[in-house]
């Protein structure tokens, strides 16, 4: 007597993978259609146009021999920044930019406050652990710093231009 084909060991030991292969095949079309790719820019063409500007604001604070130190208050949020360099006039217009590496939703842009001679304050709201790249920028005077960092394990980090411009 012949066993159906369900029956047959050999059957399922074919059917199986490719079973598997479409449910998770199907999933993974799901998952694909509905979350953002955050890491995607839309614009390369832009962005590469942009990196000679970018790199013209480290020239421009290696030259002034700018540095900063950045101190994070676990308890209350607090961010200080203490800036060095030969500048002519102490910028008014400093921006931190706190970038997580991977998801958008979690960057914040601190305008800080000068508070005593070359020190600046700003409040963070809150903060997902992990790391962060920190970007402190003065739009009138064109310069930018630049340094990874691991919030909120890493509460001093130290913000240079970048080597051998």
């Amino acid at each position: 007597m012949v066993k159906p084909w369900y029956r047959e060991p050999w059957a399922w030991f074919l059917v199986i993978p490719v079973l598997t292969s479409v449910v998770v095949g199907m999933f993974m079309l799901r998952l694909a259609i509905t979350t953002s790719d955050g890491l995607v820019s839309d614009d390369y063409y832009k962005e590469g146009r942009a990196y000679n500007k970018t790199r013209e604001r480290d020239e421009l604070a290696a030259a002034l021999g700018a540095q900063a130190v950045v101190r994070l208050d676990r308890t209350t949020g607090d961010i200080t920044v203490r800036i060095q360099g030969e500048f002519a006039q102490l910028p008014q217009d400093l921006v931190l930019e706190v970038v997580h590496p991977t998801r958008e939703g979690f960057d914040t842009t601190l305008n800080l406050v000068a508070s005593l001679g070359p020190e600046y304050t700003a409040s963070l709201a809150s903060l997902m652990p992990g790391p962060r790249l920190l970007e402190l920028a003065s739009a009138t005077q064109g310069w930018r710093l630049r340094a990874r960092t691991l919030w909120p394990d890493q509460d001093v980090t130290w913000l240079r231009p970048p080597e051998g411009l």
